[in-house]
């Protein structure tokens, strides 16, 4: 995946300068985001700014996925694309989102997914999408799970004084264990265990299904240590709907063919 790192980091720049003055944010636990090597960060999703505010503080780049319509004309495309953005269909399988988001991984780098694949419209966290499990099964990579609120109340024309008061709270990083059949059920049972994640680090009222008593027990996620050295800077990232469908997808024919498993193809 070709990288524009000077258009990225202009991008970031005007960033440093803009957010200030539209958002008084707040960042707990930025040290746990692992400094080099693959990683996937999760989060709830509320508002477009989600996607800029989840990398704003991370100092390394990454990647996320955006519906294919945001690639059909330009400056847009190229806009997405000089962020580090890939294409996904939406509602059908397609594969190369899949083997893109693992490539991505491969190469040690980041990948942001929003697992509900769309914003909440009442702030309460909606049923995840299995696509997040595959692909962080299939790569192996740490998880960090990141809480947002506050970004639901963001308007443009808040500006300083009267900024949008948002929290990001990034959680320890954690991996999958997969335990059983391979299959739905079992994806599913992980996406549990990665939404629980995200909902700790959120207000009660922002838990939706995933607050106490909600969801599907699953596997136990095992612990993930963070590496120590220092790496490059981040961008903003987000996932379309169409990429949890598709992993699922992607399992089920997967396991038929007897092809299923591993870190990717």
């Amino acid at each position: 995946m070709k990288e524009y790192t000077r258009f990225y980091e202009t991008i970031r720049v005007f960033a440093r300068i803009i957010v200030p003055l539209l958002i008084k944010l707040r960042v707990i636990g930025i040290e746990n985001v692992p400094k080099e090597g693959p990683v996937i960060l999760v989060s709830n999703h509320l508002n477009w700014t989600d996607i800029p505010m989840i990398g704003y503080k991370v100092m390394r780049r990454t990647h996320f996925m955006a519906k294919a319509e945001l690639f059909q004309k330009a400056p847009l495309k190229w806009l997405v694309i000089g962020l580090g953005a890939f294409p996904v269909r939406r509602g059908e399988a397609d594969r190369q989102a899949i083997k893109q988001a693992e490539e991505v991984l491969k190469a040690g780098q980041v990948l942001v997914i929003f697992p509900e694949g769309t914003r909440s419209r009442t702030r309460q966290m909606k049923a995840g999408l299995p696509g997040v499990a595959l692909i962080a099964l299939r790569s192996e990579a740490p998880i960090v799970p990141v809480g947002i609120y506050g970004s639901e109340r963001f308007k443009l024309w808040h500006i300083w004084p009267f900024r949008t008061p948002i929290t990001l709270t990034y959680g320890k990083p954690f991996t999958l264990t997969r335990e059983g059949r391979r299959g739905r059920g079992d994806l599913q049972g992980q996406l549990d265990v990665i939404m629980r994640h995200i909902a700790e680090l959120l207000p009660p009222q922002y838990r939706g299904i995933y607050g106490e008593g909600g969801g599907v027990t699953a596997a136990p996620a095992a612990p993930a240590s963070l590496p120590e050295s220092t790496a490059d800077q981040a961008a903003p990232v987000v996932l379309a709907d169409g990429v949890a469908q598709t992993a699922a997808s992607a399992e089920e024919e997967a396991m038929e063919t007897g092809a299923a498993g591993g870190s990717g193809e």
